[in-house]
């Protein structure tokens, strides 16, 4: 099996990208000369980068099993 298979991925992309937008938001706050302008707006790409990584990090099993259960449930009601 190769290392890089489709869960891998799915579980690795989401802490990717949290790490990067937590790391453009500790160089804003520890880099003096960033002024008010482009500190407000790398917040904004990083509280952005946060709920996108959370957003990816939603388990989609549980929709695939009630999914599946409908459908065994509407076999069962036809049959």
């Amino acid at each position: 099996m190769p290392p890089w298979n489709p869960e891998i991925i799915r579980a690795v992309t989401p802490i990717i990208i949290a790490v990067s937008g937590a790391l453009i938001g500790f160089v804003v706050v520890v880099n003096e000369t960033v002024t008010g302008e482009k500190a407000t707006a790398a917040f904004g790409l990083s509280g952005t980068a946060l709920a996108g990584a959370a957003g990816l990090a939603q388990s989609v099993r549980g929709e695939s099993t009630s999914s599946r259960r409908e459908n065994q449930a509407s076999e069962s009601s036809n049959s």
